[in-house]
């Protein structure tokens, strides 16, 4: 994982990784990344497969954006549940009520109106 600003500008990331589940992490520096790009870009496929990646997180994060323009915190959790279930189950309430855009209040009460299966507070 990287900012990839940073790593292309050589700046310093606004940015910082916790993890919330024990991890192991491996460390590749910048050097070795750009010879391994650079040995692969040899390869007929490398561009296709980088650009493909490259525009699959792109829409994500559009996605993402748009979604809390868009959408209420309520249409944005049922979206976590239908995609990504596994997250709910295993996240503590406070990170998907942070992810939401919500206090965790508000996300017991979006829970506990779905159970409810009322649609409107």
């Amino acid at each position: 994982m990287s900012s990839f600003d940073s790593f292309v500008n050589e700046l310093p990331s606004p940015f910082t990784i916790e993890t919330i589940e024990p991890s192991v992490v491996y460390l590749l520096s910048r050097t070795h990344v750009l010879e391994l790009m650079d040995e692969l870009s040899r390869e007929p496929s490398f561009i296709q497969i980088i650009l493909g990646i490259t525009a699959a997180r792109h829409k994500r994060y559009n996605d993402e954006l748009v979604s809390f323009i868009r959408d209420t915190p309520e249409e944005r959790y049922l979206r976590l549940l239908t995609q990504r279930p596994h997250i709910v189950k295993r996240v503590q309430q406070h990170y998907i009520a942070s992810y939401l855009g919500v206090s965790s209040v508000h996300l017991s009460r979006i829970k506990n109106k779905l159970a409810k299966g009322r649609e409107h507070f």
